[in-house]
């Protein structure tokens, strides 16, 4: 899609697309991270058998959602209509840009108000459902928008085919939960307040922990846009995107832990909880470390492929895909302290270094000093392995009553010593860069694959592997 619209729109174009959506996710914020609770409590009152209480919970959730999204979306409507405080005078001449923003805030507020459906869905333990509507939305309304751009449309038609597929794809995964959950009814008695006050009080805090990245990338982006322009936006955004693609495949995997923490916690498993969450963060280093590498060191070509040179600044996909890695590889910790509930003090930690963070650089843009692409994706970054990367783990591990010397030999010892030959190459690639540099990188990750055959696998998954390929060739 970016492609698309820079090649039909442009630069400048793409730029405001992405700004559209900087000020647009905001509109999360009346979520309160009530859908993603629900999935905690379906699944703790599944595991108790407790049908009535999950009918209480998730109709309740709907009733205090609708409440709130629906306050949020007339202040941000007047916000953005009325004043010149969040979008500039220059962005008001036109009334498609201001269209634009508001059919996507209606595509948002319309998710949230059916979010509750996603935390049912979840809390099932059904993520094939969850993938497959994920999937099949984002295929439909890829496809539309650009049928839409490339038969002359406007970023208007695209926002308002963005905003039709969301109301379908919404509606039909409200129904689905409701099929697959079979002690959820839907009744008015059903909706009760202080079960409503409960699931803010868990989903705000929880909400806030999972939400606070994406705040505060969107928080940089306003600023790209504001002291380099749209254009420099574009740029920051695509090198960004290849980097969110990889934390969502990492995080897709650990996002199970949630409820599935909050089931073994209610059945007294700690022993089966404290393995699952070594494991995850395990194979999440091991899945993200050669990715990561892998962009640092073919990232320009990467970009050129897919959009164009003029995307591509080295410096920051050097600084972005190095800072990255502890943010994106200790994504479990944050799911496994949301699913025991002993997430709110990490929560008010990072708050205050990423907001002390985000007031000086503010401070620094809004006066003389003129910072490039790659130092202010640094600061963004630095903040978030200090917070997410580093304290969130050892938080962690504190409330699971495990050792930081079993965790660090469990999970980042053996995980680093099997990406030795993927260290190597890449460092040998950064001091020589050739193109023969990067077959020696194919080389080694086809080396640390076998590293992580021989040493990180355990045996009964080996034999499935092998059991598979067997089955495959005969």
């Amino acid at each position: 899609m970016p492609r698309i619209i820079d090649q039909n729109l442009g630069q400048e174009q793409l730029g405001f697309w992405d700004f559209s959506w900087s000020l647009v996710n905001y509109l999360t914020l009346t979520g309160v991270g009530i859908g993603s609770g629900v999935s905690r409590y379906v699944s703790k009152y599944m595991a108790s058998g407790n049908s009535q209480s999950i009918s209480r919970v998730v109709i309740s959730s709907y009733f205090l959602q609708t409440l709130v999204v629906i306050a949020g979306f007339i202040l941000f409507f007047l916000l953005i209509t009325q004043t010149s405080l969040i979008v500039p005078d220059s962005l008001h001449n036109e009334s498609s840009n201001i269209g634009i923003i508001l059919f996507l805030a209606a595509s948002i507020s319309f998710q949230l108000v059916l979010s509750p459906s996603r935390g049912v869905i979840n809390g099932c333990h059904r993520w094939d459902i969850t993938n497959i509507i994920n999937v099949a939305s984002r295929l439909l309304s890829s496809a539309l928008m650009a049928t839409v751009i490339l038969l002359g449309g406007s970023l208007l038609d695209m926002a308002i085919s963005y905003f039709l597929v969301t109301l379908i794809m919404e509606t039909s995964r409200c129904i689905i939960s409701f099929r697959i959950c079979a002690p959820l009814t839907f009744s008015k008695e059903h909706i009760d307040f202080r079960t409503s006050i409960k699931m803010m009080k868990f989903g705000s805090s929880q909400f806030a922990i999972e939400s606070l990245p994406l705040f505060y990338a969107q928080a940089i982006s306003i600023i790209i846009t504001q002291s380099l322009g749209p254009a420099n936006l574009a740029i920051f955004a695509r090198t960004q995107a290849i980097l969110k693609y990889i934390e969502l495949f990492i995080s897709r995997h650990t996002r199970i832990l949630m409820p599935t923490a909050s089931a073994l916690l209610e059945e007294g498993r700690t022993a089966e909880l404290q393995e699952i969450y070594l494991n995850s963060t395990k194979f999440s280093l091991a899945l993200g470390i050669p990715a990561l590498l892998v962009y640092f060191s073919c990232g320009d070509l990467i970009i050129s492929l897919w959009m164009s040179e003029q995307y591509v600044d080295k410096a920051l996909i050097y600084t972005l895909s190095l800072g990255y890695l502890l943010p994106i590889t200790m994504s479990a910790s944050m799911n496994i302290l949301i699913g025991i509930n002993k997430h709110s003090y990490i929560l008010w930690l990072n708050l205050s270094i990423i907001t002390i963070g985000s007031v000086i650089l503010f401070l620094f843009t809004s006066s003389q000093y003129e910072l490039s692409l790659a130092i202010l994706g640094g600061i963004m970054v630095l903040l978030l392995t200090i917070t997410y990367g580093i304290l969130t783990p050892l938080y962690c591990i504190h409330s699971l009553n495990i050792s930081f010397a079993h965790f660090l030999r469990h999970c980042i010892v053996k995980t680093f010593a099997c990406n030795i030959p993927l260290f190597i190459a890449v460092a040998l690639f950064l001091h020589s860069p050739t193109e023969n540099g990067r077959y020696f990188i194919v080389a080694a990750l086809l080396a640390s694959s076998l590293l992580y055959w021989h040493f990180l696998l355990a045996a009964e998954s080996k034999e499935r592997a092998l059991k598979k390929i067997r089955a495959f060739y005969n």
